[in-house]
Formats: C-alpha cells, sequence, structure tokens
C-alpha cells in the first residue's frame, strides 16, 4: 500500500469516528420521531458522514480527518470540489466503489492512490496539502 492510500485510509478512519460520536447524539432524537430502528441505526450513520464531509470540505477544504494526514480532495482540474461532488463521490464510494477496486486493485495503486473509483466517478482527486 502506497502513503498517499495510506492517509486516505488513516484519514476516513478518524473521520468515521467523528461522524459516529455526531450519529450516537443524534440517534435518541431520531428514534423519538422514528418508529422501527432501521432509520437511526442504518441510513443515519451514513447520511451524518456524507453530510458532515460535504459541509467540513465545502467550507473550510479539508476534513479533519484530511487536515490531520496532509491530504485534500480537489477536482479534477485543480479547484475546489462542490458540495454536490462530495456527496456524489462520497455515496459512490460507500456503496458500489469497491467492486471496480476489488477487480482491478493494481491501477488503482499505479496511480499513486491519487484516483479511486469514486473519485473518477466524482471527478476529483486526493492529493497532499500544502
Amino acid at each position: 500500500m502506497n502513503e498517499l492510500t495510506k492517509k486516505r485510509v488513516m484519514a476516513m478512519g478518524i473521520d468515521t469516528v467523528m461522524s459516529s460520536m455526531v450519529s450516537s447524539a443524534l440517534e435518541p432524537l431520531v428514534k423519538k420521531k422514528v418508529k422501527g430502528s432501521f432509520v437511526p441505526i442504518v441510513i443515519l450513520p451514513s447520511v451524518v458522514l456524507w453530510g458532515l464531509e460535504a459541509a467540513q470540505i465545502s467550507l473550510f477544504g479539508q476534513t479533519l480527518g484530511q487536515k490531520a494526514v496532509g491530504i485534500k480532495i480537489i477536482r479534477e482540474d485543480g479547484g475546489k470540489p462542490e458540495a454536490g461532488q462530495i456527496l456524489k463521490r462520497s455515496m459512490h464510494r460507500d456503496s458500489v466503489s469497491a467492486i471496480p477496486y476489488l477487480k482491478n486493485r493494481k491501477a488503482f495503486d499505479a496511480n499513486g492512490g491519487i484516483a479511486f473509483p469514486h473519485d473518477q466517478y466524482a471527478e476529483t482527486l486526493v492529493v497532499a496539502s500544502k
């Protein structure tokens, strides 16, 4: 595993812990409003993770995890990604992105970890921050 891929994994771990804390705080409120446990247990954590990621990148250019490990997401043209683009990237990452990666991992590792399937789908890149 190359260095950038390791940083991506560490950043995602940090961001997941942060969003889990927010989801845990919101869960009792959601359980009061929604009958059953599917929404607070399955849907809420994903929505919180995606929302926090989009908000942080839109406002600050990086998530807390990305800032901690020294990476950031940019558009393919080098600009700052839009919130919709980040949501598209996040939803793809957490649903079908693993399939093309696992089918052809060497191709994605060959690019140094800059663009995984969800990055290609959303037209983003992951680079070291300055």
